[in-house]
């Protein structure tokens, strides 16, 4: 399994596909972006999809994580947070040919600034902050995200932001301790992001907020 493959534009083809053993079988997902440095985006009508008969290939049409409101966060993150504020950062399809965001909720982005320092705290703070939001969102997945010693496990209800790739959940809190913070783990929430700073948290991530 291959995940993010990114698909160069000036040869939008899967031609090394052919030439692949017939014993090795690949699910390969595709990153939408124009190779693996660029800020555009490929359209469903520019990617050429193999027509070899044991090949399948499907194209998402409905969105499996992300509210507007979240995406757009997201795309002011990397914009202002992890690149220059000249740069334009494309990350959804502006062209509507791509799936449609999550429906909305009623405060998709919450920031919680604490008169504190949080990094030291932070794997107490999210251990006592999931169990209190699930009780508020019932039926909802809660995943905590921090910095530094957190995470009792890379899969458990709180992990680290260098580890949280690949996970996902309805209500993600995101405790921003310390210098700039991953991409992933504010693009990890589906309906509710709530991102927690406090007095040790670097300057420039609090002016971004």
């Amino acid at each position: 399994f291959l995940d993010e493959i990114s698909i160069p534009a000036d040869n939008p083809t899967f031609s090394n596909l052919h030439s692949l053993p017939p014993n090795i079988h690949l699910i390969l997902c595709l990153s939408p972006t124009q190779g693996g440095d660029s800020d555009k985006l490929y359209n469903p009508d520019q990617l050429s999809l193999p027509t070899q008969p044991d090949v399948c290939c499907a194209t998402l049409t409905t969105c499996y994580r992300n509210n507007e409101d979240i995406q757009r966060y997201s795309q002011h993150h990397a914009r202002y947070m992890l690149g220059s504020a000249n740069e334009t950062y494309i990350l959804s399809d502006k062209t509507d040919t791509g799936p449609p965001p999550l429906p909305g909720s009623a405060h998709p982005v919450v920031w919680l600034h604490c008169s504190q320092k949080v990094y030291k705290q932070c794997d107490d703070i999210l251990h006592s902050m999931v169990p209190t939001v699930k009780t508020q969102w019932e039926g909802c997945s809660v995943q905590g995200i921090g910095t530094g010693n957190v995470g009792r496990s890379d899969s458990g209800p709180v992990v680290n932001s260098s580890t949280c790739a690949g996970t996902e959940a309805d209500i993600v809190i995101a405790i921003m301790s310390g210098g700039l913070y991953s991409y992933e783990a504010v693009s990890r929430a589906r309906q509710q992001l709530y991102i927690v700073t406090g007095t040790d948290t670097n300057r420039d991530t609090v002016r971004g907020l």
